[in-house]
């Protein structure tokens, strides 16, 4: 089977991790045999004709991840980061980018 979704095309708040780690192919990005991803069943996604849910791998779902969060750059100045200090917690996602978890 080819794969049949572009790295352009993963929005990463559609896919979820598959429980338990690997669940074996079939790919739909770049031809690895073990997936970590799948589609979720949005409005958007329910809306379209029926179809398998796509499933990637974690290398694509970190490329997706970085190529959406790039864009998104705090301007010098907004954020005093010498009163940050590094949390050992997790807080949950990152207000700026809403893309990572926030550190």
């Amino acid at each position: 089977m080819a794969p049949t979704l572009d790295l352009k095309e993963i929005k990463t708040k559609d896919f979820l991790e598959v429980d338990k780690g690997y669940a074996p192919g079939p790919y739909d990005c770049c031809g690895y045999k073990w997936t970590n991803y799948q589609e979720k069943m949005t409005r958007e996604r329910m809306k379209q004709p029926t179809r398998p849910n796509r499933r990637i791998c974690r290398k694509c779902y970190s490329i997706a991840k970085q190529a959406e969060t790039a864009p998104i750059r705090a301007l010098p100045g907004v954020l005093n980061i010498i009163g940050m200090v590094r949390i050992t917690k997790d807080l949950g996602r990152c207000q700026v980018c809403n893309g990572g978890k926030a550190v």
